[in-house]
């Protein structure tokens, strides 16, 4: 009786799983030769057994090591996924309907097309039979071809990433199924920002959409999809035109899953940025040699045979300049001018780097190009001889800025929103460069429209207020993110008191704040009495996002508190006020800017307004043009940087100045149908007349035309020569 015969009798006997450990190993490591299928079969019992102790992991042990000897190879694999897989089939098949309910609705993966779960094909075998738990060593069992795997590994090892500083790098992984590792990648290459956009990707590459999909079964993506920071990539074809996109962010970090030993994945992503590279430097050479010879006086032929080419650069992460630039592109074309526009095309791309320029302007060739608050000085690869129109809409320092002023050339335009600021003409732009440009509006998508009962039923009201913004709370959170890191705890103390000090005053009608050196007052009397101390730049920085983050919601909430106090029938849109501690029970949610938009302004009797800078702001022009009655509240001419009042009649727009005024006007036009229609009737001819997209797209063009015009076209001519 030899040693192999001697144990496989005691395990019989007795059955004690040291000695069927000491059976596994031996084998394993080539101690004991099976001799015939006498031995074959008694493995087999043993095997048997273990399974009916309960030792599931030794009972499939031994049945690998059979299947790999080719014994009773198609009973043992039945007989395999009797045991191991068939009694969790309903929690296999749950995972990965689970899973694939969430892809289907995310994002940033493109094959959505998963089989049925009656159509998988592997089956994932623990050694532990545990599946309640992650597993990360599994016995993998090919239904289709028979074929196996008896050491199939999806645990990647955590202790490299767990001892680098990775914070906002760019990674990829190859074939990594361990979500365990992928959670803790996002969460070590997150990168804070007080930009609540702004997103560091973490790609997930799979050969094989097919493969990627039978692994559902045991692996749980649903949570780690919540961050939206995951893009799929699936074979080697969406490999190379993800990345060969200018937009896509190149990775600087590979991870492998562990059953893969070589780097050739590696070699394909270099591969990918030096095409990438010699791409950027071809197109921009090739920009630079079009437009070396490009003349600014045929502007007005090329507009007058339907030639004339604008490109527009936006961002989708702008709240409320990709809507106007849509308006913009929408006048263009009904213009008959040629547009194309450069924006991201999903959030976790960036679109505005010097790479995607060269590209589009390569591609495209505009004759103008169009962006809003941004000045071409930001932009030094732009050849200097093209048409830059800059729309400013918004503070930013750039923008106003004495230096930025004195940059601007011949061959740039300066479109102006603060058309009535005193300030904004100081700053010294060249006054034949500037052109007034107030915020139009698109009467093509604000207008008139049939509404459903059910739009009749979510969107009515008497009084609507549409603002993304709003929460003073939020405001100073956003504000203690802002300068978390650059200001003393005893700052923040000092700003809290300081808004509920500003929030009574407007609140009681105590004060105004319009004026920014009220605010500054304010401030210097806390800091002096609170000792703070802080640098002149921290200073104005400090007093700039607090006017913008926590003074304008503090006048926008206040108007609606007074609404709320006197019990009218209110719908307030915008995330802010989901929030809000008091007005939470009137928020309606996102109003979608556009067509939706207006349908619920048709719904609306009072839309009402409220800006501390402009009284000519898009939301006036947008509720008078959906038939809505717009109230805005009064600003002091010489604090409105855009007066309405320039434009539109006494008869044509209405203002309230106090609570008082506010309930006043409220009840009056409410009671008043006919007169409130007359007011927006006389408002939407005046509009439509002088304050649309498609005049303020001609006035520019004509603008442009006559600054390129004899004399001034052999100056251009002679300097380029």
């Amino acid at each position: 009786m030899d040693s192999f015969e001697a144990l496989a009798i005691e395990i019989k006997k007795k059955y004690l799983i040291k000695d069927v450990d000491k059976l596994i190993k031996s084998l394993s490591d080539g101690n004991y030769e099976v001799k015939n299928d006498e031995y074959f079969n008694t493995l087999y019992e043993i095997a048997i057994h273990a399974n009916s102790k309960k030792n599931y992991q030794q009972s499939l042990e031994l049945f690998i090591y059979l299947l790999e000897k080719k014994y009773k190879n198609e009973e043992i694999k039945v007989l395999i996924k009797k045991i191991y897989y068939d009694p969790f089939i309903d929690l296999f098949k749950t995972n990965y309907e689970n899973n694939i309910t969430v892809l289907k609705n995310y994002p940033y993966i493109s094959n959505k097309k998963f089989p049925d779960s009656t159509a998988l094909n592997l089956k994932f075998i623990s050694y532990n039979n545990n599946y309640k738990i992650f597993n990360t060593k599994f016995f993998l069992l090919d239904e289709n071809n028979g074929s196996f795997c008896k050491d199939y590994l999806l645990k990647n090892n955590p202790e490299n990433v767990n001892a680098a500083n990775i914070e906002g790098v760019i990674a990829i992984l190859n074939e990594i199924y361990d979500v365990n590792f992928i959670s803790l990648l996002l969460e070590k290459t997150y990168k804070p920002s007080i930009m609540w956009w702004e997103k560091t990707p973490l790609y997930l590459y799979y050969s094989d959409f097919n493969v990627f999909s039978e692994h559902l079964q045991i692996c749980n993506f649903t949570k780690i999809l919540k961050s939206e920071r995951i893009q799929f990539i699936f074979g080697q074809e969406e490999l190379n035109r993800y990345f060969l996109n200018p937009q896509s962010f190149i990775p600087s970090m590979l991870f492998n899953s562990p059953n893969i030993r070589d780097d050739i994945f590696g070699n394909t992503i270099d591969r990918i940025f030096t095409i990438r590279n010699n791409a950027r430097i071809t197109a921009k050479k090739e920009v630079q040699a079009y437009y070396k010879t490009f003349d600014p006086c045929c502007i007005e032929e090329k507009y007058k045979s339907g030639q004339l080419k604008i490109g527009f650069f936006t961002s989708r992460f702008t709240t409320a300049l990709k809507y106007y630039t849509r308006d913009c592109i929408a006048a263009c074309q009904r213009l008959n001018i040629k547009t194309d526009l450069l924006i991201e095309q999903s959030d976790l791309q960036w679109g505005l780097s010097e790479e995607c320029f060269c590209h589009f302007l390569n591609s495209f060739k505009p004759d103008i190009i169009f962006v809003m608050d941004h000045l071409r000085l930001e932009y030094p690869f732009i050849p200097e001889n093209i048409i830059f129109v800059s729309w400013i809409q918004d503070y930013l320092p750039t923008l106003f800025s004495t230096e930025s002023a004195k940059k601007i050339g011949k061959f740039d335009f300066i479109m102006n929103l603060f058309l009535s600021s005193v300030d904004f003409y100081k700053i010294g732009y060249p006054s034949d460069r500037l052109i007034d440009a107030p915020i139009m509006s698109n009467s093509e998508i604000y207008k008139k429209y049939e509404l459903c009962e059910t739009e009749l039923k979510d969107y009515s009201a008497d009084i609507c207020f549409i603002s993304n913004a709003g929460n003073i709370e939020e405001g100073i959170a956003f504000l203690n993110k802002i300068f978390q890191n650059t200001i003393p705890e005893k700052v923040k103390n000092a700003l809290n008191k300081i808004t509920s000090i500003i929030y009574d005053d407007v609140y009681n009608e105590k004060k105004h704040y319009f004026d920014i050196e009220s605010l500054k007052q304010i401030f210097n009397i806390h800091f002096q009495q609170n000792g703070v101390l802080i640098s002149p730049e921290q200073y104005d920085q400090l007093i700039a996002n607090f006017r913008v983050q926590v003074l304008f919601n503090i006048y926008k909430t206040v108007p609606i508190i007074w609404l709320h106090e006197k019990g009218y029938n209110i719908k307030l849109w915008g995330k802010s006020w989901v929030t809000h501690p008091v007005l939470k029970k009137y928020a309606m949610g996102v109003a979608q800017n556009g067509e939706t938009l207006s349908r619920i302004l048709n719904a609306t009797k009072i839309s009402l307004g409220v800006n501390m800078e402009i009284s000519l702001h898009p939301r006036a022009l947008e509720s008078i043009l959906s038939g809505c009655f717009y109230l805005g509240n009064y600003i002091p001419p010489e604090f409105d940087q855009c007066d309405i009042r320039r434009y539109l009649a006494e008869d044509e727009i209405v203002f309230f100045n106090s609570r008082k005024d506010l309930y006043g006007k409220v009840d009056y036009y409410l009671g008043n149908e006919k007169e409130r229609k007359s007011f927006v009737e006389k408002g939407r001819i005046k509009i439509q007349k002088g304050l649309t997209y498609e005049s303020l797209m001609q006035t520019l063009i004509n603008r442009i035309i006559s600054s390129f015009k004899p004399p001034y076209a052999g100056a251009f001519k002679k300097k380029e020569e």
